[in-house]
């Protein structure tokens, strides 16, 4: 405790838990770097048009790295809520995702393109969470 700071360090093993909780809202990690999500030149998917369902399921699919089929039902990271099999199907069929299936189990993973159109997805909620340094500064005004 330096400097009359009280803090609490709360660990993650990597991005996608910590953007998880970001997402959610849990915890705002201190790295505000969207880098990683887009890249400065690089233009945005046109995300406008999928149903938040679809976009729940392309974010979903790239922070746990794929979704498994399990039960008749597909899930993303384990105790998340399911995403419907309609959701995951026209996925497919707009080449965002792609389905590899045995005896056993199914699993979807994200396409180059379905991995663009979810990092634009994020890259969007991360400048929603994070404000610029405009916003941030701007002086409270007084409504009379």
């Amino acid at each position: 405790m330096m400097a009359g700071v009280d803090m609490v360090h709360v660990p993650y093993r990597g991005g996608a838990p910590a953007l998880t909780d970001l997402l959610g809202a849990v915890n705002k990690p201190a790295d505000h770097s969207r880098s990683r999500f887009l890249e400065p030149d690089e233009r945005r998917a046109p995300v406008d048009g999928l149903s938040p369902m679809k976009q729940y399921a392309l974010t979903t699919c790239f922070t746990a790295g794929e979704l498994r089929k399990k039960d008749g039902v597909w899930h993303g990271p384990p105790n998340n809520r399911p995403l419907a099999g309609a959701t995951v199907a026209d996925l497919v069929r707009e080449g965002m995702l792609t389905v590899t299936a045995n005896q056993q189990m199914s699993l979807a993973q994200l396409t180059a393109r379905g991995n663009w159109f979810a990092r634009t997805l994020l890259h969007d909620a991360s400048d929603r969470s994070f404000p610029t340094k405009h916003h941030a500064n701007r002086p409270l005004q007084a409504t009379v």
